[in-house]
């Protein structure tokens, strides 16, 4: 990673130089200097900030302290695991959101109505997901349903990233017409890719990592636009031989056993 931490006018920053979903320069909020960035953030017009416990010792114990200068931020980043959200809903012009550790409280996604990115958590405590309909990208640690049947309306989203799911399949993933990659890793209960459909023409990217159980994989056929597909530490899978016909795809890494005599098995039959 190249991301670095630089101090600008006496102030600390994150520089992000890998993400293109995320700001370039993140302002760091260090406990000193609590009472002082309210009016710093308002002066230099920031819209992006970081809470770290690095940095916090721990003692930001919610987001009280911006006052009315939380209209101005559009990006937070939280990565102190014990902190309370309170007070982020006064956060209505949030495009990115990204959380590390378990939520306290419940978080209504659905007041964030310019949301674009969101990494967090799964819990029962976050609500309205399914109605996030501004969402581009997506990234969910230790997700518990059964499959993507929540995401069915979020026509905008092209990035899907899920670590530690439950999932069994991707069924809803067919409503996604704009997704362009998927990534799963740790995923003990997957056995099929069935979700995918002709709709999803629009698919570059399929990414799948330690799915133990995953063997069906022929609903991957459907990705005409293919063109990275990593399969790895997963299950024997019968055929690779559907994929001859996907033109587009030109970088492919599978850690399987392919017996690639053909099937035409039909998706979770």
């Amino acid at each position: 990673m190249n991301n670095t931490i630089i101090r600008k006018d006496g102030y600390l920053y994150f520089e992000n130089l890998d993400s293109y979903m995320l700001p370039k320069l993140t302002l760091i909020i260090e406990a000193p200097k609590l009472q002082e960035y309210r009016k710093y953030i308002e002066y230099h017009n920031i819209s992006s900030i970081m809470i770290n416990s690095n940095y916090t010792n721990g003692v930001i114990g919610d987001l009280s302290f911006l006052g009315e200068s939380s209209l101005k931020i559009r990006s937070l980043t939280i990565l102190q695991p014990n902190m309370n959200i309170g007070d982020i809903d006064s956060l209505v012009n949030l495009e990115v959101l990204s959380m590390e550790g378990s939520l306290k409280k419940d978080l209504d996604i659905s007041i964030f109505k310019f949301l674009k990115y969101l990494n967090c958590v799964y819990s029962t405590r976050l609500r309205n997901l399914e109605i996030a309909f501004s969402l581009k990208h997506l990234s969910l640690s230790g997700f518990k349903m059964d499959d993507l049947s929540i995401m069915r309306n979020l026509k905008l989203l092209e990035s899907v990233a899920l670590y530690n799911t439950h999932i069994k399949s991707l069924y809803g993933i067919g409503n996604l017409i704009n997704l362009k990659k998927v990534l799963i890793d740790k995923a003990p209960k997957l056995k099929n890719l069935c979700g995918f459909i002709e709709q999803n023409s629009n698919m570059e990217t399929v990414e799948v990592f330690n799915a133990k159980n995953l063997r069906d994989i022929i609903a991957l056929k459907y990705l005409h636009n293919l063109k990275t597909l990593y399969l790895q530490r997963i299950s024997d899978i019968e055929t690779l031989s559907f994929l001859s016909n996907i033109s587009n795809l030109d970088r492919i890494v599978v850690s399987s056993n392919v017996d690639d005599k053909g099937s035409s098995r039909k998706c979770g039959a």
